[in-house]
């Protein structure tokens, strides 16, 4: 691979990575789940990029850090399963000094979904009766998410990783 290609490829990694983050979003608010595809092509992107800039061992380091942390977290019910690996993914595609930023900012993207969450349960009531089957995917998603917020569900708070992976990685 000639230095032009790869350094091609190496911009175009962040691209693709925002892509992953604004799916893993989508989902995590349509669906509470975040499929287990995302962080794995996010881990592979990362790999990528970590290779081609010679921080493969610093990129792991950090990204271990994450994924203990957030583990951690996910012991005392803080945060779900998808959410640990999508952070920890995120990390591996961010430079080893800028995850720092990322965690921050991810963290006042959930305090700002936290927020808006708690605006919108003295808000919203929860609908009654089923989704019917014919509804657009938005409507359906809207309809199903003020349903979660009458019931206290808790928060997508893959949006928040994503927000924040967005952020540090423009």
């Amino acid at each position: 691979m000639t230095p032009s290609s790869l350094s091609l490829l190496t911009a175009a990694i962040p691209f693709a990575c925002a892509a992953l983050l604004v799916t893993a979003a989508a989902t995590d608010l349509a669906a509470r789940i975040i499929p287990n595809r995302i962080p794995a092509l996010l881990l592979a992107l990362g790999l990528v990029l970590h290779v081609a800039q010679g921080t493969l061992v610093a990129g792991l380091l950090v990204a271990a850090a994450v994924f203990v942390f957030a583990f951690v977290a996910w012991q005392f019910g803080a945060m779900g399963g998808g959410d640990v690996k999508l952070l920890a993914a995120t990390a591996f595609c961010i430079a080893p000094p800028a995850v720092l930023a990322l965690i921050v900012r991810v963290a006042i993207a959930g305090g700002v979904l936290g927020i808006l969450y708690l605006v919108a349960r003295r808000v919203v009531r929860a609908p009654a009766g089923p989704v019917p089957r014919l509804a657009s995917l938005p409507a359906r998603v809207l309809r199903a998410e003020r349903w979660r917020i009458g019931r206290r569900f808790p928060l997508p708070y893959g949006i928040a990783i994503a927000v924040g992976g967005l952020i540090t990685l423009i």
